[in-house]
């Protein structure tokens, strides 16, 4: 399971971006180009929140996906009395 925001913050950064694609080809950025650098904006807006909570998030830090799966350690006999608390006598 990862963090919400993430997802959330991913999620707004693709509609931004694809919105100004769109505006970037659409034939109204021929007339004005104020409204693509608009969306610009917009979308390095989406991306640097995106970044800053993944500087802060500890799912991106450590995505839970990615920790190493260690076997549980089954102690013999041999392990248990080397490690009681008398010790062996020498």
């Amino acid at each position: 399971m990862g963090c919400l925001l993430c997802l959330n913050l991913e999620q707004a950064l693709k509609v931004k971006s694809n919105e100004y694609l769109q505006a970037s080809s659409s034939s109204c950025s021929l007339v004005s180009s104020r409204f693509t650098a608009y969306m610009h904006v917009e979308m390095e807006r989406a991306r640097f929140e995106l970044e800053d909570h993944r500087s802060a998030c500890v799912y991106s830090v450590n995505p839970p996906a990615s920790l190493p799966v260690t076997p549980a350690l089954c102690l013999g006999p041999a392990d248990k009395l080397h490690n009681s608390p008398i010790g062996a006598a020498a």
